[in-house]
């Protein structure tokens, strides 16, 4: 049996929410030590907070520290990018989603950064990678160079990553963008 926790909002309560938290920092979501050190990345930790998505035995913010891990008013939420990925239920290339009127998550990688030989695909942990909620055209994501919550529309959110994240050393190691659902 899965462990992992979800709540999942209607897609027009989540954008409403998700929209009220554009602008804001991650320790403005978070009141765990790790929220308060920029140099972390933060995209993961603020989708799964935003989504109330944890699960048992993955890093967390949370188990950050002795003293958040005992102080009851730090909740518990993903930290890395391939362990949301990983714990989707159905997760597989962008352009092979179905539509849908819910919600998805969207990653942004390199071609690399997957073993697209096992079903579903695994996202190995490399630092070239990121992650939005996507709904009804826009992706909302934290980024980590302004330090804020972002809300981009999605071809502007995929032609970035495209931009950043493109291996200059290694053209052929293309930028590849999946999607991941929880239920």
């Amino acid at each position: 049996m899965n462990n992992l926790a979800t709540q999942s909002p209607s897609a027009s309560d989540l954008a409403n929410d998700l929209d009220f938290m554009v602008g804001d920092h991650i320790s403005g979501i978070c009141n765990s030590s790790l929220a308060k050190i920029n140099s972390q990345n933060h995209c993961a930790h603020f989708v799964s907070h935003a989504l109330n998505i944890h699960k048992k035995g993955t890093a967390d913010c949370k188990t950050f520290t002795y003293k958040d891990k005992h102080n009851p008013a730090v909740k518990s939420s993903f930290i890395r990018v391939n362990e949301l990925f990983n714990n989707c239920k159905k997760r597989g290339k962008w352009d092979q989603a179905t539509t849908c009127d819910s919600y998805r998550l969207i990653f942004a990688t390199r071609e690399s950064n997957i073993d697209s030989a096992k079903t579903p695909p695994v996202m190995q942990d490399h630092p070239v990678k990121h992650i939005g909620i996507y709904h009804n055209g826009y992706v909302w994501h934290y980024s980590n160079t302004l330090r804020q919550v972002k809300k981009d529309l999605l071809a502007e959110w995929i032609n970035t990553f495209t931009r950043v994240y493109a291996d200059k050393k290694n053209p052929e190691n293309e930028v590849v963008f999946y999607y991941g659902i929880f239920n």
